[in-house]
């Protein structure tokens, strides 16, 4: 198992051997927030923005645009041990990114918890939040995709079967059918 600096470099040095492996790392990482190494956020930061502007990604032009020596994309590739999988080095990344996180929660509630200034509910309802944001999409950093869009619309629409969930209807018989009614602070278009 890799410890998570590996991996980050991994991540980096796949992406620089072999373009093809962008898409699946992005499904998992979509944005630069994940990596705790600045050279790395700094070179995924890069290969984002070529992908998004459909340029090739490669060492020489991801190295000319980060301003990095070429030794430590060269450190990089060769700490890369198999390009078929980036997707998991992306994930162990990823874990990274959320103990990190766990972490800097823990760390808030043990200094609130010692000011007699904050209330004990507002330091829980402020963990919880702070804990829901990182479940449901790790703050900004990961996007749910098409199936977590669809496992999450099924669960709702199981919850508000078994009426545990209330709804507002529409009034709209084939919409109310589809949706099962509009849930308090959903967003609809």
């Amino acid at each position: 198992m890799f410890d998570y600096q590996t991996a980050e470099f991994a991540v980096v040095g796949c992406i620089l051997i072999d373009e093809r492996c962008f898409p699946p790392v992005r499904e998992v990482l979509p944005s630069a927030d994940a990596f705790a190494n600045k050279n790395c956020r700094n070179i995924y930061e890069v290969v984002c923005g070529l992908a998004d502007k459909g340029n090739p990604i490669d060492p020489v032009t991801v190295g000319a645009r980060t301003g990095l020596d070429n030794s430590f994309l060269v450190e990089c590739m060769d700490l890369a041990p198999s390009c078929n999988s980036a997707a998991e080095y992306a994930r162990t990344v990823l874990d990274g990114y959320k103990r990190r996180k766990l972490r800097e929660i823990g760390e808030k509630i043990q200094t609130e918890s010692f000011s007699v200034d904050t209330d004990a509910t507002q330091i829980l309802a402020s963990a919880r939040i702070d804990l829901d944001a990182l479940a449901n999409n790790l703050g900004s950093t990961v996007v749910h995709g098409p199936f977590d869009s669809m496992k999450n619309f099924l669960l709702f629409r199981s919850d508000v079967n078994e009426g545990k969930r209330q709804v507002i209807k529409a009034g709209f018989p084939a919409l109310d059918s589809v949706l099962g009614g509009f849930a308090t602070g959903g967003l609809y278009i």
